[in-house]
C-alpha cells in the first residue's frame, strides 16, 4: 500500500514536472516569437519611413520641374507674343531667361 502510494505520488510529480517544462519552453518559444515580430515590425516601420521619405523628395522635385516648365513655357510665349523682328527669329533659344 505504501508502496504503491509514494508510487502515485511520483508519477503526479512526475506529471507536474512534465507540464512545467512544457510551459516553460512554450514560454521561451512565445517569447522569441514576440522578439522576432517586434523586430519585424521595426524594419517595416523604417522602410515605411524610407519610402514616405523618398516620396517626399519625388514629389518636391516633381514640383521643381513643373515650376521649371511653367517658367520655360512663359518665356517662349514671351518671345513669340513680344518680338516679332525676323532677325531674332534666328537668334531664339527657348532656354534662355530674360531678366
Amino acid at each position: 500500500m505504501k508502496f504503491s502510494k509514494e508510487n502515485e505520488s511520483n508519477e503526479n510529480a512526475d506529471k507536474i514536472n512534465g507540464l512545467l517544462e512544457q510551459k516553460r519552453k512554450a514560454c521561451i518559444i512565445s517569447k522569441k516569437y514576440r522578439e522576432r515580430k517586434r523586430i519585424q515590425n521595426e524594419e517595416f516601420e523604417n522602410k515605411i519611413n524610407e519610402l514616405e521619405k523618398a516620396n517626399r523628395d519625388l514629389t518636391k522635385k516633381i514640383e521643381d520641374l513643373n515650376a521649371i516648365r511653367i517658367m520655360y513655357g512663359f518665356e517662349i510665349l514671351k518671345y513669340v507674343f513680344l518680338n516679332n523682328s525676323n532677325n531674332e527669329n534666328e537668334n531664339f533659344n527657348p532656354f534662355k531667361i530674360s531678366n
